[in-house]
């Protein structure tokens, strides 16, 4: 379909359609833009087919390792012909178009979800080797044996990461039941702490012990069950002194 102004220059192509014409300029204009999107739509074919093959070539298995999508359509789009200076001249047509992926598939723990997902990872394949930022850690270019081989170990990390933060709730939880049947009248509830030294923190939970008399406990669980430690206290007959008074006070 074409839709455009209509032109009263007598050296226009007429497209057969009432007062709807082309000049020959416009014509080749719209032809060579016709070649491009083909000529681009054959390059990203021809991408996807050879990234396909070598994956499966070298032992990677589609929907498990990466993934692969490949569709012809028809699309409408829509080129204006005319020179920056000249009013424009849009033109509307239907052509044969290409769309699809190959990507590799990275495990990622979903902590709060507590689920592993699929994420996706782009890759350029070079002289026979290949570069994946995501997996890689870098622009390095290496072969897909060793990609193969990062891609499981990566996957392997993500599946330690899940059993780690299953066992760190599994020890919190238990933390939590032991000490409100130690101390039945304190609130025991989980919070978050951070701790780190520069640019470099991290957060952990922590297990607060709330006293009638508005003493405070925080204890750390350990990586197993029993191991906590005293992370902090808080007595209020001493949360307000000075260090001279404190100094006084426990030297008593």
């Amino acid at each position: 379909m074409i839709e455009l102004t209509p032109i009263t220059d007598p050296n226009q192509l007429t497209l057969g359609i009432e007062s709807q014409v082309l000049t020959t300029d416009q014509t080749q204009k719209l032809e060579a833009h016709k070649q491009r999107i083909l000529d681009s739509d054959q390059r990203l074919r021809e991408t996807l087919l050879r990234k396909r093959a070598m994956l499966v070539n070298n032992g990677f298995e589609e929907g498990q390792d990466f993934k692969f999508s490949f569709e012809e359509y028809d699309s409408e789009e829509t080129v204006n012909l005319a020179r920056w200076t000249e009013p424009t001249v849009e033109v509307t047509f239907n052509i044969k178009r290409v769309k699809g992926e190959c990507v590799l598939l990275v495990d990622h723990y979903e902590a709060v979800a507590d689920v592993i997902v699929k994420n996706v990872a782009g890759f350029d394949i070079e002289n026979g080797k290949v570069e994946c930022y995501r997996i890689n850690g870098n622009a390095r270019k290496i072969t897909f044996r060793t990609l193969k081989e990062k891609l499981a170990e990566r996957n392997a990390e993500v599946q330690w990461q899940m059993m780690t933060a299953r066992s760190r709730r599994s020890v919190t939880a238990y933390t939590v039941e032991k000490y409100a049947k130690l101390v039945p009248t304190a609130q025991v509830l989980t919070s978050r702490e951070s701790t780190g030294h520069g640019s470099r923190w991290y957060s952990f939970d922590v297990v607060e012990v709330k006293f009638p008399n508005g003493n405070l406990l925080v204890v750390k669980p350990g990586v197993h069950q029993d191991q906590e430690i005293v992370y902090k206290f808080v007595d209020v007959t001493t949360a307000n002194k000075s260090a001279e008074e404190l100094a006084r006070y426990l030297g008593q």
